[in-house]
Formats: structure tokens, sequence, C-alpha cells
């Protein structure tokens, strides 16, 4: 009974000693990346000598090129990526391997990505009591909000932003709806979008209301 007790911590002692001489330390990627910036990130162990790190990209092996480079060293090995690159969101994974154990660990990149237009809206000429639709979009990395405002009838120098009510409905699409439109709405209105990153994006447009009679 001793000798089996004796044998049982000694295995646990070695094979306690190979997973701490293989530890990767955790490692991660900047909070804030935006489309085009340099990224870099180290996978290093707490100890070990001739170690063979990998990086892998949602579980595929990380081929270096130039624009994507994996330097290595004695106890460490750091992934720099040149020009961050919407697709190069993802989950990363650095291991090491010897014969006699490995280990992995894992890190996220979110790369941001300013708003950009997809579709601006443009000035438009309509009869009192019609319907009059207008189509604001943008894409980014996290997704824009849009906002849509108009000019105040008190003060021109003056933006309200609008809400959907009565005879108007603002889709979180980005678009502006006015049905039965009235005389009192004519104006500019500006469409704005901004998710975080770089500029805010605007674009102003006017609406004529044209009443016709007889």
């Amino acid at each position: 009974m001793i000798y089996k007790d004796i044998v049982k911590v000694l295995m646990i002692t070695f094979l306690s000693s190979v997973g701490t001489g293989q530890k990767i330390r955790p490692f991660n990627f900047p909070k804030t990346v935006t489309l085009g910036e340099r990224v870099t990130t180290t996978c290093a162990t707490n100890s070990g000598d001739d170690l063979v790190y990998k990086w892998y990209k949602d579980g595929k092996e990380i081929d270096a090129n130039k624009r994507i480079q994996i330097l290595n060293y004695a106890g460490a090995s750091m992934l720099v990526i040149e020009t961050a690159e919407i697709n190069d969101n993802g989950n990363y994974t650095c291991t090491v391997n010897l014969p006699s154990a490995s280990d992995s660990y894992s890190a996220v990149l979110k790369v941001l990505v300013p708003a950009q237009w997809i579709k601006q809206p443009s000035d438009q000429d309509i009869a009192s009591g019609d319907t009059v639709s207008f189509l604001c979009q943008a894409s980014g990395v996290p997704p824009p909000n849009i906002i849509w405002k108009k000019v105040s009838h008190l003060n021109q120098n003056s933006l309200e932003t609008i809400m959907t009510a009565d005879n108007i409905v603002v889709s979180t699409n980005g678009s502006l709806i006015i049905t039965d439109i009235r005389k009192t709405q004519e104006g500019l209105y500006r469409c704005e979008v901004y998710n975080g990153v770089g500029e805010v994006l605007s674009k102003d447009i006017s609406i004529r209301v044209i009443e016709l009679y007889g």
C-alpha cells in the first residue's frame, strides 16, 4: 500500500511539473483595433526550452505572409497583423507542444470599422397629402446608429431629432416615412450615422411640399 501511494505521489508530481513548465501565460488583443491598424499579441510560457509554437484562427492554422507575420523566439511567439482587415475578426489560439505535454490559449480579435455609406437620401418634391420616404443606410462594426433630424422652425441654426409620431415613422433600418405630408413639414432634414469609430456621417436633404388646388 505504501509503495502504491509513493508511486501515485511521484506521478502527480511529474505531471504537475510538466504541465507547469509549459503553461501559456494569458494574452489578449487591444480592445480597440480599427481597420488598417497594426495589431500585435505575444504568446509566451513561464518556462521551457525549444518549444514549438503554432497559431490558429477559428481552428485553422495560420500561414505567415506579407501581411501576417509569426515571429518565434526562445520562449515566446509574436503574432503581427500589419494592416487589420474585417476578415481578421475571430478567435485566435496559440499552442505550444513538446513530446511530454502541450498547452493552448485563445483570445478574440475584433476589428472596428468606421461607418460607410450604403445608401444616401436625396432631395424630393412631394404633393401635399402624399407619402414620401427616404432611405439612409450605412455599414460598419459595430453596426452604426442612424438618426434623423429636422431644422427647427423656431431656430434655423438648431436641429431637432425626429421620433416616430403622428404621421412620421422612423425605422431602425434607417428609413424615414412621412404619410399625408403637410406644408408645415417642408424644410431641411438631416440623416446622421455614427458607430463610435471615426467621424459622424451626415447627409442633408430638402423636402418641398407642393400644394395642389382645383
